[in-house]
């Protein structure tokens, strides 16, 4: 079994983040150097743009950023400690906890339902950002074959979407071939009937 700590962040007395970890020394150190190295990872995480826009530096983050022990928890598996994390996030409600961990297993449904807010601002900042390449990314799918139907009547391609399949059902290759399927199917049946 190992032990874990829940642990809060204070700036200049003021809540803004719960987290978990199995070394507070550590865990601190990591968020000073993510704060303000620019080429981290997570630099640009809310935690960070707020402890730097309320004016905080490196020489003042030892003085005016506080990690606050919570609580010890025991626990087997990580969920177990993020389950922990999740009730004092609720709890507490900081302001820069965009994700809430989940408890248990893992329940894709159930973390979209707790992180919709965040799952929707970050959709929409990762759609401006990357424009063109979404863009391109859909011009390639749509000219390969992975975005297209075959229709079962006349043997074309279609794009997948419904708007192209209405306009593939209005040509006359379509129209043509849909009759003459029609009459193989009546064919079939009358040489049932006349078969019994």
């Amino acid at each position: 079994m190992k032990t874990g700590k829940i642990y809060k962040i204070e700036v200049d007395g003021e809540l803004v983040y719960i987290g978990s970890t199995t070394n507070l020394r550590i865990r601190k150190s990591d968020h000073k150097s993510r704060c303000f190295n620019e080429n981290a990872i997570r630099h640009n995480l809310l935690l960070y743009k707020t402890i730097r826009s309320k004016g905080v530096t490196k020489e003042t983050f030892k003085n005016r950023v506080k990690l606050i022990w919570i609580c010890d928890v025991e626990f087997n598996k990580r969920y177990e400690l993020g389950a922990v994390e999740a009730h004092y996030i609720k709890k507490l409600q900081p302001i820069c906890n965009c994700e809430i961990p989940w408890g248990k297993k893992w329940n894709k449904k159930q973390y979209y339902q707790d992180n919709k807010k965040f799952r929707k601002q970050y959709d929409k900042n990762y759609y401006l950002n990357n424009k063109d390449k979404i863009k391109e990314r859909k011009k390639k799918y749509n000219k390969s074959d992975k975005s297209k139907k075959i229709c079962l009547f006349c043997k074309q391609k279609y794009t997948k979407t419904p708007s192209d399949f209405y306009k593939h059902t209005r040509t006359n290759k379509h129209k043509k071939n849909c009759i003459s399927f029609i009459d193989d199917v009546i064919d079939t049946k009358e040489c049932r009937l006349i078969s019994i």
